[in-house]
């Protein structure tokens, strides 16, 4: 068989419809229809067949019609062509499909296994994903088989079995096998629930798959078996299907869409089509960004906290992002946008939660609006959508830049990181294409509220001032069901900007969207890290120093140190070890302050130190990262540690001196106030210990100040009374 259907629009256009379907399965999945009809060949019940010509009556003497009793009533239409009664033989009064109601044999006991109904997607019939039905889903899948009873006994308890098997690469291996019992009237269908299944990846199995390239999250092909039990026919107590998936495994529920995605070629070599690259650059700096504010992707065993999804290496018809609460989009410059089936299965996960588990979507891209923010007429079905551009991204397009290659050129945080600055930059590479954001207008309806989140600030001005002037570069949008923040402008044009020169802007972009759905920085990161700091103290000690305004769900801090060491392709980092291991002292709302000394570096080497926060439930999170090259001893004349930092009920001052002096420690509280003078008088070299007046003190944070041979060295220490 094959059909299709075109959807039009009022104006009769043709606007996205779904493909053709070239079987029943297919038709099915497309359609929502046709759930009652078969798949088979009824031309051989046929009373006789022959050329130009068909006698439509089926033989009185054909055991088990393919036909019978699976149509439905239809108000006048009571006989057949015989004018013989319709569903006479049928104890549910059923019609037979055809144009002659079948009277013939039927057998007593005959269940047939005719379709499983979950899971389902879409299978092509041919190309590279005609192997199997594909699907997007969560950590498992519900298993259902139907049944259909076309006997003519009722069968109280048919012992029906769904088997899961597994491609290996050469052969099938079982891996699951459930049983249910289930009743079947004549000429009745019974939908039997096995349970749940879940799917292994290709990376959790071992196994890979060179096309896909997201063995992380794809599975390798499963068949799935269902059998009815034995009884008078046997022929139909066996339907089977192939499925593959791609399967949730990010913990935070985040998935990243991009395409042409190639991690392994960092020097984008052999990229000549400029779409192709653009789309490579944009999935590059949207990812770095998530590794930059330290989300994980390391081992691929379930543990990740955002999944990577290939949109191009997926079927476009399979496209289901209901289970994820998040999605990141890079989207680059194709000619048709994004693809109507992308669009189509976006609006569908943000009207799939509720009001108190919001749909989020983060997209950039500088021509989506531009793209789809147009009349439909009669050649453009396919990109015209106003609908997505106006409701779900509450944007409308104004116009382009000025000038059109908005290079070099500044935007301020609006309603997301207000009065902070961003450069729109292009990459530099080559064939990559300039940076052409488009400026748009927030768009006002009753679903929430929507803000300019950014806005252009280098536009030429207007000839005349009392005309308001649109410089929207995206907007944030918080709706009943959904939030979503759209940028005007692509991710890789995201560039670097003062007071974070070293970090990129795509990062404090992502950051922005995220808190904006409220994937507050207690959520983002487990601490929020109010200063960080790491300096060499002694001759061969590095203080390392940070401070927290909230802390969430912190079991420990670990600060991590590894070298870096000169190579000929340039800088290589060490592995990371332990130095020091802190228990978090802050709460949500109220930080702490932490010190730790390292007395284990080399002179004349350089470390990177960084903070690593352990959480409650074992994920760990980095924080960030200082880098301290070390003087050589003859540096550094004077050393200082105070140990232990914090201290509890006893402390003290170790100070090492190349050259012996008069000098002075001093201890000062946090207001500058001096509390104590713990020695005053001649310091010899060498390594000396002063004890600290800890009973003395209150809780709190106070200053150690050492002046000797013309140096003043300070150091933090804490008190913590029990």
């Amino acid at each position: 068989m094959t059909g299709s259907l075109q959807n039009l629009s009022a104006q009769g256009y043709k606007i996205p419809s779904p493909p053709v379907a070239t079987n029943l399965n297919q038709w099915r999945y497309l359609t929502g229809m046709d759930m009652n009809s078969m798949q088979g060949d009824i031309t051989q019940e046929f009373v006789s067949t022959y050329s130009g010509g068909v006698d439509l009556h089926i033989q009185p003497m054909y055991r088990g019609s393919i036909a019978n009793n699976r149509g439905t009533k239809v108000a006048g239409l009571t006989n057949d062509i015989d004018m013989e009664p319709r569903g006479s033989a049928a104890l549910n009064g059923r019609y037979d499909i055809g144009a002659d109601e079948f009277t013939g044999h039927i057998r007593n006991h005959d269940v047939m296994a005719e379709d499983i109904l979950g899971p389902v997607g879409y299978r092509a019939s041919s190309g590279q994903f005609s192997d199997a039905e594909y699907m997007m889903v969560d950590t498992a899948v519900s298993l259902v088989g139907r049944l259909r009873n076309v006997g003519g006994q009722p069968v109280p308890s048919n012992a029906a079995t769904m088997t899961v098997q597994r491609w290996t690469g050469t052969t099938w291996v079982t891996v699951a096998t459930m049983n249910k019992s289930a009743s079947v009237d004549v000429s009745e269908q019974r939908n039997v629930a096995f349970g749940m299944f879940m799917p292994q990846t290709l990376r959790e199995l071992g196994q890979s798959d060179p096309y896909y390239g997201q063995d992380a999250n794809v599975s390798p092909l499963y068949r799935l078996q269902l059998r009815s039990g034995t009884d008078d026919n046997v022929t139909n107590n066996r339907y089977e299907k192939i499925v593959r998936f791609y399967v949730l495994r990010a913990t935070r529920r985040v998935l990243v869409s991009v395409e042409s995605y190639q991690p392994s070629n960092v020097t984008n070599s052999g990229i000549s089509d400029p779409v192709v690259l653009g789309n490579k650059l944009n999935a590059d700096s949207v990812i770095s960004a998530m590794n930059q504010i330290a989300w994980d992707r390391t081992n691929g065993l379930g543990t990740e906290d955002f999944d990577i999804f290939q949109r191009d290496m997926w079927p476009k018809e399979n496209l289901d992002f209901r289970p994820w609460k998040t999605v990141i989009w890079a989207q680059g410059e194709e000619a048709e946008g994004l693809e109507a089936e992308e669009r189509a299965a976006l609006k569908s996960a943000l009207e799939s939660r509720t009001m108190k588990d919001k749909t989020n979507l983060l997209i950039a891209g500088q021509d989506v609006a531009r793209k789809h923010d147009v009349v439909l007429t009669a050649g453009n079905g396919q990109i015209a959508d106003k609908e997505f551009v106006n409701n779900y991204l509450r944007a409308t397009y104004s116009k382009p830049t000025q000038p059109a290659n908005y290079s070099g050129l500044r935007i301020k945080g609006i309603a997301l990181s207000p009065n902070k600055f961003e450069m729109i930059q292009g990459t530099g590479v080559t064939n990559d294409l300039p940076p052409m954001p488009g400026v748009l207008k927030v768009t006002v309806n009753s679903d929430g509220v929507a803000k300019s989140s950014h806005q252009y600030i280098d536009l030429p001005p207007v000839p005349d001032p009392t005309i308001r002037q649109d410089t929207t570069a995206g907007v944030a949008s918080k709706g009943v069901k959904k939030q979503v923040v759209y940028y005007a402008f692509d991710w890789r044009h995201a560039g670097r900007f003062w007071p974070e020169p070293t970090q990129s802007g795509v990062k404090r972009l992502v950051l922005a969207g995220l808190d904006f759905f409220g994937y507050n920085t207690s959520e983002v990161l487990p601490i929020k890290l109010s200063s960080f700091a790491a300096q060499q103290t002694g001759r061969r000690q590095v203080t390392v120093e940070w401070t927290t305004a909230g802390e969430e769900n912190v079991s420990a801090m670990e600060i991590q140190r590894a070298e870096v060491m000169e190579a000929v392709t340039g800088d290589v980092v060490g592995e990371f070890s332990v130095v020091d291991r802190q228990a978090g002292r802050g709460t949500a709302t109220v930080g702490a302050e932490y010190r730790t000394v390292d007395g284990g570096v080399v002179g004349g080497r350089t470390y990177i130190y960084r903070l690593v926060t352990v959480n409650t439930d074992g994920t760990v999170e980095i924080n960030d990262q200082r880098q301290v090259k070390v003087s050589g001893d003859e540096a550094m004349s004077l050393s200082v540690v105070v140990a232990p930092n914090p201290m509890v009920d006893r402390g003290s001052v170790q100070v090492e001196l190349a050259e012996g002096g008069e000098g002075r420690i001093v201890l000062y509280d946090a207001s500058g106030k001096e509390v104590s003078e713990v020695y005053s008088g001649a310091i010899v070299s060498g390594v000396t210990e002063y004890s600290l007046p800890v009973s003395e003190l209150a809780s709190g944070t106070y200053t150690v100040r050492i002046e000797v041979a013309g140096q003043s060295p300070v150091v933090k220490s804490v008190v913590v009374k029990k």
